[in-house]
């Protein structure tokens, strides 16, 4: 890739993601003011999407597919099954199923359906119609525009998912940035599955003598400095992201402007409204979140002296769970099968997401309860007391297995998660599979400090800080594009754009 005085034009194919739409474009900007990536092409979802090239005049985004049109016009689609098994074999992985359960617009029906229960809108016959569209019209723009690197951020829809297994067989250089809830810290990768793809290599030749990691000196002061004093992650700490963190009157003032929104959107017939929800969905959702945040659930203390396993919740539907881990997204399923695993005498202490408590109803912590050796632990409970005294720590994909590691604790794994490359990380992919494996973490666990260190230097080598909280909520363009985190993401996407492709 080039900077912005050689001759060769480059063309650059973005995914613009609803409220990252003012960031994204600035990034794009970015590329081509200091990199020469003149030409773009988008797939996008959302209005802000759809009027990039009425917003501005800085970049004409030639070929711009918005998934909400698609969605319409699929209706006219007259169902193709040899086409559709022809695009599965060429582009599939091997088949796209995945690509509609990890949508959750349409297989959960978010956010028009409040609680988080498989529930498509559509039947076998309009998914079919749904795909084909899509495939047809994603394959047309990449062969008239052939770009030159796909970009795409918190990818995990049907549309977006086909753009990137498409690209990839077609050999299109595709970045993904992961945003890692450790730290901070984010990294470019060539998947979905919130893997920073080139932390195993740097970790494997740091661990085979190949490299000695000039980062090796911080990690070791970061997990020190980690053990000592640990942080919590931003969607703890900040009032943006956990609602409980919101005084009274400031929820009070977020719900009285939502609601002012929601009913002028209401009149604004300028975008389909395919996946947006009324002002009467908003304020059943938010009655329903304040019933929910007043009748608390049973929670049981916990007891330091006893031999407990913790597991936290994730927060769903959220692509942690529907692309990193499809098979185990059914958190109270996954409880039971972890409780059921257990020796006779050990508890399973169940703690939710921070910034679940509300949207969960009270049948789903019964649900939990049920389990006879099941402890409801209420989410104040600071995460890393639980972890401290665990004999183990169990998590889907969750950023809590990692912190574990710093305190030594045997950890396993369900989905798909950069620590898993360490070798003390226990993964349960068969669920018949699971008894085995906590036996061998609890009786066989061997810390080691030195694969700790090593992995943690190869994550900050592969990784940089970003603030992507204050990407996304800011409304000024101007003020994004001078937000030197932009400049941050543009020199390592070129710089991961030269050393792999």
């Amino acid at each position: 890739m080039t900077n912005s005085k050689d001759k060769k034009k480059l063309k650059g194919c973005i995914f613009l993601n609803r409220s990252y739409v003012r960031w994204q474009h600035a990034l794009a900007l970015d590329l081509k003011e200091r990199y020469g990536v003149d030409e773009w092409c988008a797939y996008g979802y959302g209005k802000g999407a759809y009027e990039i090239n009425k917003t501005q005049k800085d970049i004409n985004y030639e070929h711009l597919l918005i998934d909400e049109f698609l969605f319409i016009e699929a209706k006219n689609e007259v169902v193709d099954e040899e086409y559709l098994n022809q695009k599965e074999k060429e582009y599939g992985h091997p088949y796209w199923w995945q690509e509609f359960t990890s949508d959750r617009q349409t297989s959960v029906n978010w956010p028009r359906q409040f609680y988080n229960d498989f529930n498509p809108i559509l039947n076998h016959y309009q998914i079919k119609q749904q795909f084909q569209i899509r495939i047809r019209e994603i394959e047309k723009m990449l062969d008239e525009e052939k770009p030159d690197f796909i970009f795409l951020c918190d990818a995990g829809a049907m549309g977006v998912n086909i753009l990137y297994h498409m690209a990839k067989k077609k050999g299109i250089p595709t970045l993904v940035l992961s945003i890692s809830r450790f730290s901070d810290l984010s990294g470019f990768s060539d998947n979905l599955f919130g893997i920073f793809s080139n932390v195993e290599k740097i970790f494997e030749d740091i661990r085979s003598g190949r490299h000695i990691s000039s980062k090796k000196k911080e990690a070791i002061e970061f997990i020190e400095k980690f053990r000592n004093k640990p942080t919590k992650p931003d969607y703890v700490l900040s009032d943006v992201w956990n609602k409980s963190k919101q005084s009274g009157m400031k929820k009070f003032i977020l719900f009285s402007k939502n609601l002012v929104r929601k009913c002028l959107d209401s009149f604004d017939n300028s975008f389909p409204k395919v996946y947006g929800y009324s002002p009467l969905d908003f304020v059943k959702h938010n009655l329903l979140f304040w019933f929910n945040s007043h009748r608390i659930p049973k929670f049981d203390a916990p007891d330091y002296k006893e031999d407990y396993t913790f597991f936290a919740l994730t927060s769903e539907p959220e692509a942690t769970l529907l692309m990193q881990a499809p098979y185990f997204a059914d958190q109270v399923w996954v409880a039971k099968m972890i409780a059921q695993s257990l020796p006779l005498t050990m508890k399973l202490y169940v703690k939710d997401h921070p910034q679940m408590p509300g949207y969960r109803s009270s049948k789903f912590y019964k649900e939990i309860r049920k389990f006879p050796n099941i402890k409801l632990i209420d989410t104040k409970v600071d995460s890393m007391e639980l972890i401290k005294n665990a004999k183990l720590v169990v998590t889907i994909t969750g950023t809590v297995g990692f912190e574990s590691l710093f305190f030594k604790k045997p950890v396993i794994t369900f989905g798909s998660v950069t620590y898993n490359i360490m070798p003390m990380v226990n993964k349960c992919r068969t669920p018949e599979n699971l008894p085995g494996i906590v036996k061998n973490a609890l009786e066989n666990h061997n810390p080691d400090d030195t694969e700790l260190v090593d992995f943690v230097s190869a994550l900050f080598e592969d990784s940089f800080k970003i603030d992507i909280t204050k990407l996304i909520f800011e409304h000024d363009v101007e003020k994004i594009k001078q937000n030197p985190d932009i400049k941050i993401i543009a020199d390592n996407l070129v710089k991961y754009l030269k050393n792999h492709f």
